[in-house]
């Protein structure tokens, strides 16, 4: 995806933001009891982690999300990559609004190969088929989880 049209996503969340930049740095969150208890399941902005993230004043809002989170300070959204931990509690918590408490939550910095201005390689077709027809038969749908949109 393309970062205009992550822009223009979040923009129909959070119409004040200009910008999306990939973060540099790691940002590490406690989620602590009430965040889960107040927390609404399968809301990318109101969910358990979401509400530990603004208790602890690191973004003015935030969208987390399975593969990708944003942290909005401002006019500016930094994008997190979500890391598998943080995804299976996510995951847990819009099934059963159960999150495990803790300090040890982090979302990670961006990999260089992952960030917004890398470019992209194409998919080779493979015999008998794209890459893409295989891809898809392969793939796994977590579902009753939320969809960010994002």
């Amino acid at each position: 995806m393309n970062k205009q049209t992550i822009l223009n996503r979040i923009k129909k969340h959070f119409p004040a933001v200009e910008d999306v930049v990939d973060a540099k740095a790691p940002v590490f969150v406690e989620v602590l009891p009430e965040d889960g208890r107040i927390g609404r399941k399968k809301d990318p902005e109101g969910c358990a982690f979401a509400r530990a993230c603004l208790r602890k004043h690191l973004a003015d809002g935030c969208i987390i999300g399975i593969a990708y989170s944003y942290l909005i300070k401002g006019s500016v959204a930094t994008r997190y990559m979500t890391p598998e931990t943080v995804g299976r509690e996510i995951t847990s918590f819009d099934r059963h609004q159960d999150f495990a408490e803790g300090q040890n939550y982090r979302l990670s910095a961006v990999t260089p190969s992952a960030r917004l201005e890398a470019k992209r390689k194409r998919k080779r077709g493979v015999k008998n088929g794209s890459q893409a027809d295989v891809d898809s038969r392969r793939r796994h749908h977590t579902t009753r989880i939320r969809v960010s949109g994002v």
